[in-house]
């Protein structure tokens, strides 16, 4: 396995942490990627809580 394949492997209680973390600290653009997950896996509008919906291209 690659390095980055050792990297991608981070438990979902550690992914939902860091969410709540970075969300305590004011980020406001804050998402879980790549992981099944309705509420955390897109990121919303702060001032509406809306869902914001961006498409990633490009990469």
């Amino acid at each position: 396995m690659n390095k980055i394949g050792t990297l991608l492997n981070i438990p979902t209680q550690t992914l939902h942490k860091a969410y709540k973390i970075t969300k305590t600290a004011g980020l406001e653009y804050v998402y879980i990627g790549n992981l099944h997950d309705c509420t955390h896996q897109s990121t919303y509008c702060p001032r509406y809580n809306e869902l914001l919906n961006l498409k990633q291209e490009g990469i």
